[in-house]
């Protein structure tokens, strides 16, 4: 502990990666207690007096842009002669040594890696864009690859002119920044564009850029690199591409970082590729083994350790705040991939804009899971999977057996019960149609579990054949268990919502028959002399609880109940039903014991959102079978959420929905 640097309200633990500008760390914020989080944090190189001031406004101004593929920041300001950024630590490699690995390893880039990489670089330059401002100083340590593959681009803000004027910019790295930062017109995002062009071209040929500007001929005549072999030309697509990005007059360049990823995207979905993050986490634990695990162990290690001497030694001066530039007043969410626990806005940021609501890793009604989780649940056996849906027909049978069967007391004093009416027919009806599309489903869930690994298996061959190797059987293991767990999920959301849809038809059936019955006593000639069955022991048990009171008895002189009368229930399967749009989600916190054990997976919950656009009801349809908490923290989430609910016609409904919540390390 002692031998820790101590820089501010941080406790520097390692030094990952250096420049000519700065060093990455990751650090200890501390709190009043002692440890408070782990952060990543960027501390420039010492500046002169004259320099501190406009570093320190720019990584502060930096911190305001905010995406998915950008840690969500902590902290930023100066301190001493330095300035500094710290953000959320995401546990990875920067894309600079995961060039330097594969040449050591002679291990190259996939196109596909590359492109992927580029392609989510380039969505963080968006964001960036759209708050028209620029990263700066896009060196490939500031673009990171996590275990799973995810991509992040880190600490924005970094004026090149002003690094450069202060000799902070060495040989290698001004390599990277685009040929106008030497000049004196103002910098745009193209200047970015050039600097992950620079990257791109890298990564697929495996060597820098020439000395001075790129041209044409030699982006053509470069070559791509293969495992021991001297590679092939380079395509001709991916050549234009990188002829329009490194092109040495900004205006020649691609007009914007939406462009650049728009030309890189059509390369990237074209069929020649398989970009996965699955495949490039794959990569990375190619290239680095078992870094990943050692990393995690210590920073577990880290965060068991005792800061407080630290905070009872003398505290060095605080931090000094940078200026500040203005904030516009539509803050973007921050989504990010790794959900921790709710970080408060530093004061430096808070005095710098308004706090940004941040909603948890992207999670969409009935999306896509990654292919790619260090720990997944354990698929459920098939005798499982049946039991609910047995389940269901027999409740089905039996609510509709009561109807059909229900005996009928003689004479007219008793408890009336007409026949069934057209509208409870075709709930009915609607109810066998339902169970015929169970079926259907369920049967179509091992072929699609089997087509799902036949496609991984098609894709790793392929993939293998283009780089002239054999597939190696423990990836395929790994490819194959990962695409059944995909088409799993996606199976089981669609029975979840088949069959919440067969209880929501219950209920409107037997809702509208307990009208019918009621209705039918209370206009029976000797209603008086008789006891009336009271609704709520007319209706069989349902097995979807709801928040919507059973109907009441209709007084005599109004028109009977009906479905219709009560809430729009909605299927998003039929024609000309808009899907409830999410509006508001709060954060969602990893659960301590979860995070403690690195324990992920994926859960699944069936919610039902109402005509308010509030969530009525939530449950687990599938969940992580350990017992640390992930289930309820899913659950909890999405009971906050806001929508705008789902309309037919313009009248908003109710409707099931299955929503996928992903928490990864």
């Amino acid at each position: 502990m002692e031998s820790k640097e101590r820089y501010g309200r941080f406790v520097l633990q390692h030094r990952d990666e250096a420049t000519s500008a700065g060093s990455f760390h990751r650090a200890v914020a501390l709190g009043s207690q002692g440890y408070e989080r782990h952060v990543q944090l960027f501390r420039s190189a010492p500046l002169p007096a004259g320099a501190i001031s406009a570093v320190a406004d720019g990584l502060v101004a930096g911190a305001q842009v905010v995406h998915a593929q950008i840690p969500r920041p902590f902290d930023a300001g100066r301190s001493d002669s330095s300035a500094f950024a710290a953000a959320e630590l995401v546990e990875g490699r920067s894309v600079g040594a995961l060039i330097e690995r594969s040449r050591r390893d002679a291990h190259p880039f996939a196109v596909d890696h590359a492109l992927l990489i580029a392609s989510k670089a380039a969505a963080a330059l968006e964001a960036a864009q759209a708050k028209r401002r620029t990263h700066g100083f896009l060196l490939p340590e500031f673009i990171q690859v996590s275990w799973d593959g995810e991509v992040t681009v880190r600490i924005f803000g970094l004026p090149p002119r002003v690094l450069v004027a202060n000799g902070m910019v060495g040989e290698r790295e001004a390599i990277y920044l685009a040929p106008e930062v030497s000049g004196t017109a103002p910098l745009d995002i193209r200047a970015d564009v050039f600097s992950l062009g620079a990257q791109l071209f890298e990564m697929l040929t495996g060597t820098r850029l020439p000395s001075g500007v790129a041209t044409a001929q030699s982006i053509r005549a470069a070559r791509t690199p293969a495992h021991g072999g001297d590679g092939g030309p380079l395509p001709k697509a991916l050549a234009s591409v990188l002829e329009l990005a490194l092109a040495e007059d900004p205006g020649a360049r691609y007009k914007d970082a939406t462009a650049f990823k728009k030309a890189v995207d059509t390369l990237l979905f074209s069929g020649d590729y398989s970009p996965t993050t699955f495949n490039l986490a794959f990569f990375m634990h190619s290239l680095f083994r078992d870094e990943g695990d050692a990393e995690a162990t210590q920073i577990k290690v880290e965060r068991g350790l005792d800061y407080r001497p630290f905070l009872e030694s003398a505290a060095p001066a605080a931090p000094q705040t940078a200026a500040r530039a203005p904030q516009s007043a539509a803050a973007a969410p921050a989504p990010i991939a790794i959900s921790t626990q709710e970080i408060p806005r530093p004061e430096s940021l808070r005095a710098a804009k308004a706090p940004v609501a941040a909603p948890p890793p992207a999670t969409v009604i009935l999306p896509e899971p990654p292919l790619f989780s260090s720990t997944a649940a354990a698929p459920p056996e098939k005798s499982r999977n049946l039991v609910p849906v047995v389940a269901v027909v027999v409740l089905v049978l039996a609510g509709a057996g009561y109807f059909l069967t229900r005996p009928q007391t003689a004479g007219p004093a008793a408890s009336p019960n007409p026949p069934l009416n057209a509208a409870e027919s075709a709930a009915l009806a609607r109810v066998r149609e339902l169970e015929s599309r169970l079926a259907t489903l369920e049967a179509e869930k091992v072929a699609a579990e089997q087509k799902a690994v036949d496609d991984a298996k098609r894709s790793l061959e392929a993939q293998a054949k283009a780089r002239g190797r054999e597939v190696d059987p423990a990836e395929l293991q790994r490819a194959q268990d990962a695409a059944r767990l995909k088409a799993q999920a996606d199976q089981e959301a669609r029975l979840a919502v088949e069959r919440q849809k067969i209880e929501e038809e219950k209920r409107r059936a037997d809702e509208a028959r307990s009208a019918e019955v009621a209705k039918a006593a209370e206009t029976a000639p000797t209603i008086a002399a008789a006891p009336v069955v009271p609704v709520a022991t007319a209706a069989p048990p349902v097995a979807a609880p709801t928040t919507a009171p059973v109907a009441a008895p209709a007084p005599a002189e109004t028109a009977p109940a009906s479905p219709a009368a009560g809430p729009l229930v909605l299927d998003l399967a039929e024609p000309g039903v808009v899907p409830p749009q999410l509006v508001s989600q709060p954060r969602l916190e990893y659960p301590p014991v979860a995070r403690a054990q690195r324990v992920t997976g994926t859960v699944v919950v069936s919610a039902l959102i109402d005509e308010q656009g509030n969530v009525a009801e939530a449950r687990v349809i599938r969940g992580v079978a350990s017992n640390t908490g992930l289930n309820q923290a899913a659950l909890d989430s999405v009971r906050r959420r806001k929508y705008k609910p789902a309309t037919l016609n313009g009248k908003p409904g109710r409707v099931w929905v299955a929503i996928q919540i992903d928490f990864k390390l």
